[in-house]
């Protein structure tokens, strides 16, 4: 004789659930990206220093050429964007 077994409780949601970062990436604006430290900016994933170079309008940066640059180049893009809002007095 088979015994079913009574089906299992749905998942209920835990405000944990809905904090990744994947989900809400941070928000950069021109004050925030001046501030950035160096030890930030390294510790920093490929997504975040794109949306921070995204947030700062580079003359020269191709924006729909981002997410194809090497971390080096983003890093390096990112220290420029950082100088350009710092010497703007943010």
């Amino acid at each position: 004789m088979t015994q079913l077994l009574a089906p299992a409780p749905a998942p209920v949601a835990t405000p944990s659930d809905f904090t990744d970062v994947a989900e809400f990436p941070i928000q950069f604006d021109k004050e925030s990206v001046a501030e950035l430290s160096l030890c930030e900016i390294e510790t920093m994933s490929r997504g975040d220093l794109v949306n921070a170079i995204r947030a700062v309008v580079v003359p020269f940066v191709e924006d729909d050429r981002l997410e194809f640059q090497e971390r080096e180049t983003l890093l390096r893009l990112l220290y420029l964007a950082r100088q350009c809002c710092r010497n703007q007095g943010y």
